[in-house]
């Protein structure tokens, strides 16, 4: 089920090192750069790498 996370939490679990996949909900690749999210993907890539991400790993979607 979907739920709000809090930056703050997301912060603290990828500081832990077993962070989150982090994905930017825009198409627009330079936009989500923009956001300085280091590790965050663009959705399109979030969609072509779909079928190869482990079912247990933890999703974050964001947006500004």
């Amino acid at each position: 089920m979907p739920q709000r996370l809090k930056a703050e939490d997301v912060r603290r679990r990828i500081e832990g090192g077993d962070g989150p996949l982090l994905v930017c909900a825009y198409d627009d690749a330079e936009k989500c750069r923009g956001f300085g999210i280091g590790e965050a993907i663009p959705y399109p890539e979030f969609k072509s790498r779909l079928d190869s991400i482990p079912k247990s790993r933890e999703i974050v979607f964001f947006c500004n």
